[in-house]
């Protein structure tokens, strides 16, 4: 009986404070996102938003790109060892 009724409470949600560097890190990046849409247009700005929505998909090219290239350098290093 104890342990349903420890299972049953409701876990209360805290609302934790942002940490001190985001406000300075926010501000580059929207400083950096003005300078290159002054620098570029508004090219620069579809780039930034490609790469925000994509950041993900991204993330995994570049993660089975590395994987690849480790696993080659392991095959190849294996080859001149044996051979």
């Amino acid at each position: 009986m104890k342990s349903t009724t420890k299972n049953n409470r409701n876990q209360k949600t805290s609302n934790l404070p942002h940490s001190i560097g985001s406000g300075a890190r926010a501000a580059a990046q929207l400083g950096a996102a003005v300078l290159g849409f002054h620098l570029f247009g508004n090219g620069f700005l579809w780039v930034v938003l490609a790469v925000l929505f994509c950041s993900n998909l991204l993330r995994g090219i570049f993660s089975c790109l590395l994987s690849f290239v480790v696993l080659i350098a392991l095959f190849s290093f294996l080859f001149t060892l044996i051979c």
